[in-house]
C-alpha cells in the first residue's frame, strides 16, 4: 500500500500519484463494482476469521504431530515450508497434516451439532 510508508500520512489532504495508480479508473469499471468487490472481500475475511476461530477453539481433539503442526500454522503463523524444515519433511506432508486436522475438527463439530438434537 503506497500510504503505509508515506511521510505525509498523518496530515495528507490529496491523492498522490502512487495512490492514484492503485485506484480504478472510470474506464475500468464503475465505482459501485469496486465497493461491491470490497464488501465481498470483507465478507470473505470475516468468514475466514470465523473458520480459524472454530479451528483454534477445537484444537484440543488433535493429537501428536498433527497438533504440533496445527499450532505452528494457526497459532505461530508459520508457513508450511517453515514447518516442513522443522520436521525435515516436505511442505506437502505438512499440508496433508493440516488437511487431516481440518477434517478431524470438522467431523468433530459436525457430530457435536447433530448430537445436540
Amino acid at each position: 500500500m503506497p500510504c503505509r510508508d508515506c511521510p505525509k500520512r498523518g496530515n495528507c489532504t490529496e491523492i498522490c500519484s502512487k495512490l492514484a495508480s492503485k485506484l480504478p479508473s472510470i474506464e475500468q469499471g464503475s465505482f459501485s463494482k469496486f465497493l461491491y468487490d470490497s464488501h465481498q472481500t470483507l465478507r470473505e475475511v470475516a468468514d475466514r476469521m470465523e473458520f480459524v476461530r472454530l479451528m483454534v477453539e477445537n484444537r484440543r481433539i488433535l493429537k501428536g504431530k498433527d497438533a504440533q503442526i496445527f499450532d505452528y500454522f494457526y497459532n505461530d503463523g508459520m508457513s508450511a515450508v517453515e514447518i516442513a524444515e522443522i520436521y525435515d519433511t516436505t511442505h506437502n506432508h505438512v499440508k496433508a497434516s493440516l488437511k487431516r486436522s481440518y477434517s478431524n475438527i470438522r467431523h468433530y463439530l459436525h457430530s457435536k451439532i447433530h448430537n445436540k438434537k
